[in-house]
């Protein structure tokens, strides 16, 4: 089984755009809820980052691959800064750049000094899957009544993503090594797909979470 990562990326980038762009009009007009703004920027950094990602094999690495993970890297942590906004706790998490930084580390390292994709899958499944885990946990801690479905379903996506992004961190470092031919098949190409298509979906809970805090105000 052999998936196309262009194609896949490709489709998923152009969902996310139309969702995150959604999800910036609606910032816009409710500009004065708590975690919109730090949402909608992940939202757009994300579809950035995917689409560097589709030029893999094409495009230097630096960009396709360590300026495509510290993208999504970073998405991440505004992922969880805006859902500590939107609870009104402290935003900012030194803890979590201080990982980012080690995650984007890593990656360079193994990308350069010693190239593995094995280890650069599990570099970063690692490190999103602590991140997104951080980012349900605060979303579905204490759902008003007025965001039950909405809230319970954008917490439970970051929740699937984490452990999709954890099971793959697994596979990933007991599996045999990976070359650029056989990256994309079989069950590891399942786990990749999966997670493209639960990050594109982030922005969709998010809309109808802010609709529903629309529809309260």
């Amino acid at each position: 089984m052999r998936l196309d990562l262009r194609i896949a990326v490709t489709l998923l980038m152009w969902l996310a755009v139309a969702s995150s762009f959604l999800a910036m009009a609606v910032r816009w007009i409710r500009r004065t809820h708590r975690g919109y703004g730090r949402w909608a920027v992940a939202c757009l950094l994300l579809v950035l980052s995917l689409f560097l990602l589709s030029f893999r094999r094409v495009a230097p690495d630096w960009i396709s691959i360590v300026s495509a993970n510290t993208g999504i890297a970073i998405a991440a942590i505004l992922y969880l800064e805006g859902a500590r906004q939107f609870r009104s706790l402290v935003p900012r998490s030194r803890l979590a750049y201080a990982g980012g930084a080690v995650a984007i580390g890593g990656v360079a390292f193994y990308c350069y000094i010693i190239p593995s994709i094995n280890a650069r899958a599990v570099v970063m499944s690692a490190f999103l899957g602590i991140v997104l885990t951080g980012v349900s946990m605060t979303m579905l801690r204490g759902i008003p009544p007025v965001h039950k479905f909405g809230q319970t379903l954008t917490g439970g996506m970051f929740g699937l993503c984490a452990v999709t992004l954890v099971a793959r961190a697994f596979y990933c470092y007991f599996r045999p090594p990976m070359s650029d031919e056989n990256a994309l098949s079989g069950l590891h190409g399942v786990f990749f797909l999966a997670i493209a298509t639960e990050m594109a979906a982030f922005s969709l809970g998010l809309i109808l979470l802010m609709d529903e805090r629309a529809h309260r105000s």
